[in-house]
């Protein structure tokens, strides 16, 4: 392993996650157009697209039949064996694989649209809406397959450009317009449907700047390796659906158990505990390919040191992110109102779960880009049984504690599962002293922090003083001992690039 190749990969790492980070923030146009149907059209027009879209989403994760991860894992075993050729066959036959699952789930909304609208939500206008949207299946099916295939190259200014800027503002755009005409609900499914070809279209302008189109062509008439994509995709795509089960399975008991206005708090501290997982989603994508490659050429030194670079990287972040929210949270709450600070114990046990498993969940990455899809599929059925039958049996017990201990307990225990399996599996583990600079530097920061008195002051005045007393003491502690010798020196690099910048 040389020293050239180990910090050309953490250079990529640290690149692609800084560019997915932004796409992440640039998202937040999609808020914009949500606040524009809000204003312009009311809250029954933004519930009745929110009912719709939401689960044309859903559907949408079927027609993707897990193959954009397996797109990233296949690209990267062809071009190991240098078969440039069949990397554009592989693409067009996972093109035409979501074409044929888009048009049969289309056909089968068409049909039961009746019944989803008059029966389910017993409100027959959302009609008009999954009447356009059957037509935003095969683009966002193919989107998918497209941007998975920028990433098997490691380039991830595509995805961020295509999803996180050019789909939200068409979409902001067309709103507009509908706005403008005054067409209601039936132009805006309009607006998110065409939103939706727009980006496929540029999705494809960016493949053919790294692919060549005719091998995808061939590929999508004449389909090649079906069995081993569908094999490796299929449970992926279980499993994303068992994701969307997961994240909702706590909030259902809660509301069983302890009214609607429990939910509504436990709702609140579980949303404010996902900020723990911006590392990770920013990793992961970047993170895949990476390690697809290092493992199709039997590199194992430089994936383990990837794997053990990586998990450090989020477990820094998340260390940050978890003091600040912990120590304010009663703060941030009661933004939302004087009720929900009722949450604020249950959002401190739910950050501690989501800081192991923002940090150590990257060996779900691990396993799926080892050829492990199967396993991942059961530990997520794992995970949803544990936070099942866990939350069950504590919020009987501890109310909205409970609730977050069963929670985090589940998530602990299935990421700690998921690095046995990795280390089983590869021999390789993200144990290393290295993870316990930053931890002692976080101890070191929000000790002081939480127990030095200060002048009695309002809560939340108090409490925004020592978050950001804990979070200069963090960079203070990491930058002395925190942190490794290449961390530093990417730090400087950075700290250096955005000087030069700053001054042209």
């Amino acid at each position: 392993m040389s020293a050239t190749a180990v910090r050309g990969d953490a250079e990529t790492l640290a690149r692609g996650a800084a560019t997915n980070l932004l796409g992440n923030l640039g998202s937040l146009s999609q808020a914009l157009a949500m606040f524009v149907i809000a204003r312009a059209f009311g809250a029954q027009v933004l519930g009745l697209y929110a009912l719709a879209w939401m689960l044309v989403r859903i559907i949408a994760r079927l027609v993707g039949l897990g193959l954009d991860p397996a797109i990233v894992y296949h690209l990267n075993r062809v071009t190991a064996d240098d078969e440039q050729d069949r990397e554009g066959q592989l693409v067009g036959t996972s093109s035409l694989l979501v074409v044929i699952a888009s048009v049969i789930s289309g056909v089968i909304l068409w049909l039961g649209m009746d019944l989803v609208a008059y029966g389910i939500f017993d409100e027959p206008r959302l009609v008009i809406a999954y009447r356009a949207f059957v037509f935003a299946l095969p683009a966002m099916g193919l989107t998918g397959v497209l941007l998975a295939a920028t990433r098997a190259r490691k380039v991830m200014k595509y995805q961020v450009i295509a999803m996180s800027f050019v789909q939200p503002f068409s979409f902001l755009m067309g709103s507009l317009v509908a706005w403008r005409i005054d067409g209601g609900l039936a132009a805006l499914a309009i607006a998110q449907t065409a939103a939706v070809w727009i980006t496929t279209g540029v999705s494809v302008l960016f493949y053919g700047t790294i692919f060549r189109i005719g091998p995808l062509i061939r590929g999508f008439f004449r389909p090649t390796e079906v069995a081993g994509l569908l094999r490796y995709g299929l449970p992926l795509a279980g499993k994303g659906m068992l994701a969307l089960a997961v994240t909702r399975t706590d909030l259902f008991l809660v509301g069983h158990f302890l009214g609607a206005a429990a939910a509504g708090i436990y709702s609140l501290a579980a949303d404010v505990a996902q900020l723990i997982r911006m590392a990770r989603m920013a990793l992961e994508p970047i993170l895949g390919p990476l390690v697809a490659e290092q493992h199709h050429r039997a590199d194992r030194d430089r994936l383990s040191a990837t794997y053990g670079r990586a998990t450090r990287w989020a477990l820094i972040v998340n260390l940050a992110l978890s003091g600040v929210v912990a120590i304010a949270g009663e703060t941030i709450l009661s933004l939302y109102g004087k009720t929900f600070t009722a949450g604020a114990f249950a959002l401190a046990i739910l950050l501690l779960g989501q800081v192991i498993a923002g940090a150590f969940g990257l060996s779900e990455m691990m396993l799926t880009m080892i050829g492990h899809p199967t396993l991942v599929f059961g530990n997520m059925a794992l995970l949803l049984g544990l936070i099942g039958v866990l939350d069950y049996a504590f919020i009987q017990l501890w109310g909205l504690a409970g609730a977050a201990i069963g929670t985090a307990s589940a998530t602990i225990l299935v990421t700690l599962v998921q690095v046995r399996q990795v280390r089983k599996r590869t021999g390789m583990h993200p144990w290393r002293f290295a993870i316990l600079r930053p931890a002692v530097a976080f101890i070191c920061a929000v000790t002081p922090a939480l127990f030095v008195p200060l002048p009695t002051m309002h809560t939340a005045v108090d409490q925004i003083i020592r978050s950001v007393a804990f979070l200069l003491l963090y960079v203070v502690f990491l930058s002395r001992f925190g942190l490794e010798t290449e961390d530093r020196h990417y730090v400087g690099t950075a700290i250096h690039r955005f000087r030069a910048r700053r001054n042209r």
